[in-house]
């Protein structure tokens, strides 16, 4: 072997004596795991501090008050993807935020309690409970009490189609046909929002009902919907903004001839999260003793059962979600009397058209 040769190899043993110890010790500190704590949290996920900085909820909390780090040992890594209802269901827990203020956590009132209830949002709910996107409910709770962008579609029946059958007096609802599922609302919130999901702003009286039911605000400016064309009841013009007008009837305040409120009975008494479900008859098939307040007066609904065959009657055996269409149908095609029978069409939202007898008769 050549001299120089000899002295490249010996050369070459010198270097990894000196410089592989060093490249060890880097490696093996740069991977060794960090006990919990939100500093140690924070090097991997600054934006989440953002967040949280410029959210009027969990501003000043840890990590930990929501991800429950497992503190086993130092040197597991274990964030656990939390539910909403893990602190905002019965039992509530008690938090203390990094500037030691302790709190009990509020209750998501219906959603976070097994009662009876009268939600609207209950489907939708359920329909998060088995999307993997996100734990649990999540989806449906940030969807309205985050800026996360929101990407969800609304569908209902196309069409619904009945006779209302006059039998010496007594109307009945018969034929109901429902029209094929169709998309009518792509909800798309990500030209709004700032898709932080850690950006908790918006409380129950800041939610923008139309945000996700564009479809319903294109009906009821067109004159749909609950805008009640025969008496000129239900006009949205009576009020400051579509939410209001949302409210007057999801989110009603009512009361019984002696003042007790809400009034004591089903679905006004029952509790709800943000939205009552609700129709026509629900107020206007009470005796009398049942008072709304509409745009900030209380009024009693009108209702002559005798003067419509007792239809009601036929209404509360048909599916809660559109036993409204039946009421707007007629009163929106000048309420019609049927001598033996009528056969109705009516187009849903965003849509407005309602036939009799196979003749447009609205708009």
């Amino acid at each position: 072997m050549e001299q120089r040769h000899l002295f490249l190899i010996m050369a070459l043993a010198v270097a990894s004596i000196l410089v592989l110890p060093t490249v060890y010790s880097l490696f093996s500190g740069e991977h060794t795991m960090y006990d919990i704590g939100t500093s140690n949290c924070l090097k991997c996920h600054p934006d989440i501090k953002q967040e949280l900085d410029s959210s009027s909820h969990h501003t000043y909390f840890s990590c930990e008050n929501c991800h429950y780090l497992n503190s086993s040992s130092n040197q597991t890594h274990d964030a656990k993807s939390s539910q909403c209802l893990d602190c905002h269901a019965l039992p509530l827990r008690i938090v203390t935020d990094l500037n030691n203020n302790t709190f009990m956590t509020p209750l998501a009132r219906v959603f976070g309690e097994n009662i009876t209830n009268a939600e609207s949002h209950n489907p939708f709910v359920s329909g998060a409970m088995t999307n993997p996107l996100m734990e649990g409910e999540n989806e449906a709770c940030v969807s309205c009490h985050s800026a996360f962008n929101t990407n969800m579609n609304i569908s209902r029946p196309e069409f619904i189609e009945w006779d209302v059958i006059n039998s010496s007096g007594t109307w009945t609802i018969s034929n109901l046909v429902l029209g094929q599922m169709k998309i009518v609302n792509e909800v798309n919130n990500t030209t709004n929002l700032d898709g932080k999901l850690h950006n908790i702003n918006l409380g129950m009286t800041d939610v923008n009902c139309i945000s996700c039911h564009e479809d319903i605000k294109i009906a009821v400016m067109a004159g749909g919907h609950s805008n009640e064309q025969w008496g000129k009841n239900h006009s949205y013009t009576a009020y400051p903004d579509l939410n209001s007008y949302c409210r007057s009837c999801h989110e009603p305040i009512t009361q019984d001839n002696i003042g007790i409120s809400p009034y004591p009975a089903n679905p006004f008494n029952l509790p709800i999260h943000s939205s009552m479900t609700i129709s026509c008859m629900d107020c206007h098939g009470k005796s009398g003793n049942l008072f709304v307040d509409i745009n900030g007066g209380l009024k009693t609904p009108p209702y002559n059962s005798n003067s419509m065959g007792n239809i009601e009657n036929s209404i509360s055996s048909k599916p809660a979600f559109i036993r409204g269409y039946f009421c707007m149908a007629c009163k929106n095609t000048g309420n019609p009397v049927p001598n033996d029978s009528l056969h109705f069409k009516l187009y849903t939202e965003p849509q407005v058209i309602i036939y009799v007898n196979g003749t447009q008769q609205y708009p």
